[in-house]
């Protein structure tokens, strides 16, 4: 995950489909040398409210990458959240608690051009 100071970090991770976003420390943020994100606000598993950031980081698992949304928070384990999945075409089978690949394509469609308009 995170294309940080030196490259790619090798980084393990806890798949959580109750979380949205990929969640990493920030002293992960720190040794990826991921890009200041935007305040935010999420709530954890215990019901709190707690601050965090959100930022970018590019994520790379069994051969499929994108670049996803991660919050940067305490969490006493890094978790895998859903977009990612998502953007990597993953899920998990509710059954073998196993990763699979629910889109044919080799890497997930990436968007070429964009616009942003004003209002």
């Amino acid at each position: 995950m995170g294309r940080g100071r030196g490259g790619l970090a090798e980084l393990r991770f806890l798949v959580d489909t109750g979380s949205f976003y990929t969640a990493i420390t920030p002293a992960v943020r720190e040794r990826l040398g991921l890009p200041a994100g935007i305040a935010a606000e999420t709530q954890v598993a215990d019901g709190r409210i707690v601050a965090t950031e959100l930022t970018v980081a590019f994520i790379r698992l069994d051969g499929r990458e994108a670049a996803v949304p991660v919050e940067v928070v305490d969490v006493p384990e890094l978790l895998l959240g859903v977009s990612t999945l998502e953007a990597l075409g993953m899920k998990v089978n509710p059954l073998t608690q196993q990763l699979e690949v629910i889109s044919g394509f080799e890497r997930p469609p990436t968007m070429k051009r964009f616009r942003f308009h004003a209002r």
